[in-house]
């Protein structure tokens, strides 16, 4: 059994954790053992791509981020832009999401995100040879 100590900088601020990537867990006799808690501040990010809405596509990312914070706005018929903000810590994680909906989602903001992007297509086209 683990006990994980976390402390909030407000009751109404949810709580996200990554449980992949926790080196160690220790058992502590109280809550009260404060070297174990240590303020990490937020490395929020946002990426921002537009979206072509084909085969349900705005009602799937919708679903898919439904526990980022974002924003979406119409900008022609069936095109959308959208905004996610999400943690530095899972920035793999987004480009792995993104990259799921193929040609339907093109990030345009920001710029080491399309890096991110384009490096992550080359290493999948360099292994299909």
């Amino acid at each position: 059994v683990c006990t994980v100590i976390i402390q909030r900088r407000s009751r109404s601020q949810p709580i996200r954790m990554n449980l992949g990537r926790i080196i160690s867990c220790e058992r502590t006799k109280t809550a009260e053992n404060t070297e174990l808690i240590h303020r990490i501040p937020p490395r929020k990010r946002r990426v921002i791509f537009e979206l072509e809405d084909e085969r349900n596509a705005l009602e799937r990312v919708l679903l898919h981020f439904a526990h980022f914070p974002k924003k979406a706005e119409k900008i022609e018929e069936n095109r959308y832009h959208i905004m996610v903000d999400y943690d530095k810590d899972d920035e793999t994680e987004m480009v792995i999401r993104i990259l799921s909906f193929g040609p339907m989602i093109k990030v345009v903001q920001p710029e080491h995100f399309i890096n991110l992007i384009k490096e992550r297509l080359r290493k999948q086209k360099s292994w299909e040879r």
